[in-house]
């Protein structure tokens, strides 16, 4: 149908929208930080506070969007306010200017993704859409943002990253106001105690501990991984390569993951996702100076979050039914990207300086192995009904 065909269209656009300001913050943010003249101990510093607010925000916002029921109208607001308080950023002065302006702006951009890959999977759920094919645009917005200021920080100042990300937040923005709320998503019944019920689960606990032991493994290549790059004498336009290299291997996963989760079950993907973060991470400080190596390293992102992030999905939609679904995404990102993100960029500012930068990598490893045997031990499906309804 034209309007379901539509619908996707503009849920498609607000991915890549979102992950093209995360194409630009992710790669370059850290090197714009660094032409600030801040240290590394100062850019964890800095990032860390970005991650820490998602540790209360997301839970925040998805409370208010579980009850207000209107999530579209939350996300268009918060977009909103996302774009103005950014602002500040550039012309924030000295390291306490740049946290402060980093934490208002965080408050706002935590609010969108979670609440909108609730409203993604409501729309699908309504419509019958694979969600895969409906995020893999983010991915591509991230390649196209990361390729192509790659090639611009080539020619002109990293001092221009700030300015382009308040126009790519004005296009997110322009983007959101075309999304509505799924029909009957406000008038589902919420049972107040379901939350705390779910949160029981030992496959929810588990759930959650494997989604900090990634992000936390994570951290030091969403924080420094361009550093580390420009240390070893990589010039802009390569590093924009490297990074997007791995995303564009990610789309793979997002075009077929649906019947991959059908074939081989969320559980074992989840333990090969895991275990390939931890591969990746203990060989990268020996592949970092041979170029052919690192590509193969950077081609583990296609299981090491693609993979990752879909079986979280698989999970969370089953873990945390109707309504629950906004606070089952915001305790994904807030005990991930939160508390995992938020403490493991300040360790690693420390390791960089401290210890060696190699050394980043080596203690991610091992966070992604402790995640691995978490996997393995406690997502399965245990129950006799669950093991029923896989062997049919």
């Amino acid at each position: 149908m034209p309007e379901v065909a539509q619908l996707h269209r503009r849920l498609s656009a607000y991915y890549a929208a979102f992950y093209s300001v995360l194409g630009a913050m992710l790669p370059y943010f850290a090197l714009w930080l660094a032409a600030r003249g801040l240290s590394p101990v100062e850019i964890g510093a800095v990032l860390s506070v970005h991650g820490a607010m998602r540790i209360v925000m997301p839970i925040v916002w998805g409370w208010l969007a579980d009850r207000w029921g209107r999530r579209m109208r939350l996300i268009q607001w918060a977009t909103l306010l996302s774009l103005l308080s950014f602002i500040a950023v550039p012309l924030s002065q000295g390291f306490s200017g740049m946290v402060l302006s980093m934490m208002v702006f965080s408050v706002f951009w935590n609010a969108t993704m979670p609440q909108f890959e609730a409203v993604t999977l409501h729309h699908l759920a309504e419509t019958g859409g694979d969600y895969s094919h409906v995020r893999l645009w983010g991915s591509v917005g991230f390649v196209a943002t990361v390729l192509g200021l790659g090639w611009l920080f080539d020619v002109v100042s990293i001092n221009w990253l700030p300015w382009i990300i308040l126009g790519l937040l004005a296009w997110m923005l322009l983007v959101a106001w075309w999304v509505q709320d799924p029909v009957g998503a406000s008038s589902q019944a919420l049972a107040e105690h379901s939350v705390w019920r779910t949160l029981r689960q030992p496959r929810v606990l588990a759930l959650l501990l494997v989604c900090f032991l990634s992000q936390l493994s994570f951290a030091p290549y969403y924080a420094f991984f361009s550093l580390y790059l420009e240390r070893h004498d990589y010039p802009p336009g390569q590093i924009g390569l490297l990074w997007a290299f791995g995303v564009v291997i990610e789309i793979w996963v997002f075009v077929y993951t649906g019947r991959m989760l059908r074939a081989y079950g969320a559980h074992s993907l989840m333990i090969l996702a895991m275990a390939s973060a931890a591969l990746r991470w203990a060989l990268l400080p020996v592949s970092v100076d041979f170029v052919p190596a690192l590509l193969v390293l950077q081609a583990l992102h296609l299981s090491s979050f693609g993979i990752f992030h879909a079986c979280s999905m698989h999970y969370i939609a089953r873990l945390f039914p109707g309504r629950l679904q906004g606070r089952g995404q915001a305790l994904y990102v807030a005990v991930g990207f939160g508390v995992g993100g938020a403490l493991g960029a300040g360790l690693a500012g420390q390791i960089w300086e401290r210890q060696s930068p190699d050394a980043l990598y080596y203690w991610a490893a091992l966070a992604a192995f402790a995640g691995t045997l978490v996997a393995w031990r406690y997502l399965g499906e245990t129950s006799a009904k669950a093991r029923a309804v896989r062997a049919n």
